[in-house]
C-alpha cells in the first residue's frame, strides 16, 4: 500500500511543521530558562554582594574598637610611666635637697664642685616630657577614632 508521492510529501511536511513547532518551544523555553538563570545569578551577586559589605562593616567596627582597645592600653601604661617618673623626679628633689644641705656642711670640710640639679634631672624631664607627649598624642588619637 504505497501512498501516492504527493500524500507522503504532504505527511512529510505535516510532521516537519510539528517538529518545527516543537523547536521553536524548545527555543522559547531555553530563552526563558536562561532568562530565570540570569536573574537568579543577579539575585545571588547583590546577595553576596550585601554579606560582603556587611562583613566589612563589622571587621571596620572590630577593628576601630581593637585600636580603641590598644590606646587607651598605651595611654593607661604612659600615664603611670610618667606618674612614676614625676614621683622618681619629686623624691630625687627631695633627696637632692636633703644631700646638699649635708655636702654644704661637707663642703666646708672639703673642697667640692657641686653638680646642678639640672644636670641631674635632665634625664626625668626628658622622659616626663617624652611621657606627656605619648598621652596626648594618645588622647587625641583617641579622639579622632571615636
Amino acid at each position: 500500500m504505497s501512498r501516492p508521492r504527493g500524500a507522503q510529501a504532504e505527511a512529510e511536511m505535516i510532521i516537519m511543521g510539528e517538529v518545527q513547532i516543537k523547536c521553536r518551544d524548545r527555543l522559547a523555553e531555553m530563552d526563558n530558562l536562561r532568562v530565570r538563570d540570569k536573574e537568579l545569578l543577579k539575585h545571588t551577586l547583590d546577595d553576596k554582594s550585601s554579606q560582603l559589605d556587611s562583613a566589612r562593616h563589622r571587621l571596620h567596627r572590630l577593628v576601630i574598637t581593637e585600636q580603641k582597645r590598644l590606646l587607651k592600653a598605651v595611654k593607661d601604661e604612659y600615664e603611670e610611666k610618667f606618674k612614676e617618673c614625676l614621683e622618681n623626679m619629686e623624691l630625687q628633689q627631695t633627696s637632692k635637697t636633703v644631700f646638699s644641705d649635708e655636702q654644704d656642711n661637707e663642703a666646708k670640710k672639703h673642697k667640692w664642685t657641686r653638680i646642678s640639679t639640672d644636670k641631674l634631672a635632665k634625664m626625668f624631664r626628658t622622659n616626663a616630657k617624652e611621657y606627656r607627649e605619648v598621652v596626648n598624642n594618645a588622647t587625641e588619637a583617641d579622639k579622632t577614632v571615636v
